[in-house]
């Protein structure tokens, strides 16, 4: 599956060359910078360039699907997004914050558990660490911060953390724009 930067998914059988099985479009026409898959859900979260994360499903009848959650809260683009579990997301922004948000996939509402500053610059890219509870960011200021999501956090939602566990510095050059983590 691929997702196409105009708010659309495109299912290929790789078996056969060149053979797409399906194109989904979401209902909101925008511009993505980043989207992820669910594949326990069949959701995809796109990260635009409005501000927002939408959530939407490929499974929809007819071409279009209808948005069943719009993510808002971040005060620029969304440079990365990721389904950490079916019903937690996390996204990155230009507003130089990542962003945690809890899916109530029932109600198609959700609640922000949290807020993480700390990077001086635009945040691209966001993934989660082996290590349970913990996610690293890179970023236009060439540092990787590693920050540690509390277990309380769906307890006690919409706290402001202003403090990552580590920061790596030391990359030569103006950007980090990648992370893999192992």
């Amino acid at each position: 599956m691929t997702i196409n930067a105009h708010n659309f998914v495109e299912i290929w059988n790789l078996a056969v060359p060149s053979t797409m099985l399906k194109r989904q479009f979401c209902e909101e026409e925008c511009i993505l910078y980043s989207g992820d898959f669910c594949q326990s859900t069949r959701l995809v979260a796109s990260g635009t360039v409005f501000r927002t994360v939408l959530i939407w499903s490929i499974d929809s009848l007819g071409s279009h699907s209808p948005v069943k959650i719009k993510l808002e809260g971040h005060d620029g683009v969304i440079f990365d997004v990721r389904f950490l579990r079916k019903d937690l997301v996390a996204s990155v922004s230009d507003d130089r914050s990542m962003r945690l948000w809890k899916l109530n996939l029932d109600s198609c509402t959700y609640v922000q558990l949290g807020e993480f500053y700390g990077h001086r610059s635009r945040i691209w890219k966001l993934r989660e660490l082996d290590y349970q509870g913990m996610i690293a960011t890179v970023c236009e200021d060439a540092t990787c911060k590693i920050w540690e999501v509390p277990e309380d956090i769906e307890e006690k939602p919409n706290r402001v953390f202003n403090r990552s566990i580590e920061t790596l510095k030391g990359h030569m050059g103006r950007n980090i724009r990648a992370i893999t983590c192992y």
